[in-house]
């Protein structure tokens, strides 16, 4: 648990805008006339494949980039022009980027110690802080050591208490899980979503995980192509996506081909089974919307179990469809799966349950 005496003393909530950002590298547009407003005490994610824009995006708004077009506004005031180390912005990145030959308590201590005179505060008050930062983040036991003696989560841990010991208006954080193993990334995202609420700084955090981004974040931004494809809350992206691809990048999808009538899915055919259809429109169906079945039934196509794999909670159950031999996939609860059981290489009968259609999306 965090310690309980710092959530009465929150940071300030700032504000961050983005006004018509573009970067260019040479002729490649890595952020293409982005807008973006990000009201104080939120936790925003920028979730996209490699190459979308987001680091970009990210290293302009901190001020490590020059906009070539538009403008980065903190709290009203435009920030071109001003350099990173008068911006108040604290930036984790993904490999730590801590002092080797420094201690726990060096490393904190290093942002307050290289102020301007005027600005340092006493050793004393450097001391304080740097202790009651590493107690927040559950380390202050560990202050002597170095980091080549701490596991690659504590590192980071650490790398997050240097950022916010010179009091960031807004935190930056660019995949600062993305070098740690699976456990430990679950277990460091939920113990960053504690901080934050304790904190309640506003931060945004960059990740290509779709599964951290709607388990940490308040809101959610899908860049593609260096453009914003959509901008909601988790549920809202993961529920309603705006457009094919962000449907497709939030998880796993099946894409066939079908005819809706109302809210009923009429006919429907395999992605690959029709060459310039006349009529229907592309529908994705996520695994956990897929029904399978030992009994033939209408509208069910032929498929063969090709894979069944177990995941604690569910199963995930692969199939080849006879008609194309395309493989669909299949995710049953683990009630479902206990009492079917489906066996490799037995004939079943697939269909969804439910669907999502997207007329951008070009089969």
């Amino acid at each position: 648990m965090l310690h309980e005496t710092h959530s009465a003393d929150r940071t300030e909530a700032h504000y961050l805008e983005a006004r018509g950002v573009t970067k260019r590298f040479g002729d490649f547009t890595a952020v293409d006339d982005v807008s973006l407003a990000i009201p104080g005490g939120q936790l925003t994610a920028l979730l996209g494949p490699s190459g979308c824009g987001k680091t970009t995006l990210l290293r302009t708004l901190a001020g490590l980039e020059a906009p070539d077009q538009g403008a980065v506004v903190i709290d009203g005031q435009v920030q071109n022009g001003i350099p990173v180390t008068r911006r108040k912005v604290g930036f984790v990145f993904q490999h730590y980027a801590l002092f080797r030959h420094m201690t726990v308590f060096e490393n904190v201590a290093f942002g307050l110690r290289v102020k301007p005179k005027a600005e340092r505060p006493p050793k004393s008050e450097i001391a304080r802080r740097v202790h009651e930062l590493l107690e927040l983040v559950q380390l202050d036991n560990q202050s002597g050591k170095y980091p080549d003696q701490m596991s690659g989560g504590q590192r980071q841990r650490v790398a997050l208490a240097r950022a916010l010991i010179v009091q960031p208006k807004i935190l930056l954080l660019d995949e600062p899980f993305g070098a740690l193993d699976a456990n430990v990334r679950k277990e460091l995202r939920r113990w960053l979503r504690r901080l934050h609420d304790e904190l309640h700084i506003t931060s945004i955090l960059v990740t290509h995980d779709q599964d951290e981004a709607l388990e940490v974040a308040d809101r959610i931004v899908v860049m593609n192509q260096g453009r914003i494809e959509q901008d909601g809350s988790p549920e809202q992206v993961y529920l309603h996506p705006a457009n094919a691809f962000v449907y497709r990048f939030l998880g796993a999808v099946n894409v066939f081909h079908g005819r809706i009538e109302g809210d009923r899915l009429v006919t429907y055919a395999p992605e690959e089974s029709l060459q310039q259809p006349a009529s229907g429109v592309p529908i994705f169906v996520r695994p956990h919307e897929m029904s399978l079945s030992r009994e033939p039934k209408s509208g069910h196509l032929q498929a063969t179990v090709t894979r069944v794999g177990f995941s604690g909670a569910t199963a995930r159950i692969e199939v080849q469809l006879d008609q194309t031999g395309r493989e669909v996939e299949i995710m049953l609860p683990l009630s479902d799966y206990q009492q079917r059981r489906p066996a490799e290489g037995e004939r079943v009968f697939v269909a969804p349950t439910g669907f999502t259609e997207f007329s951008d999306y070009q089969i």
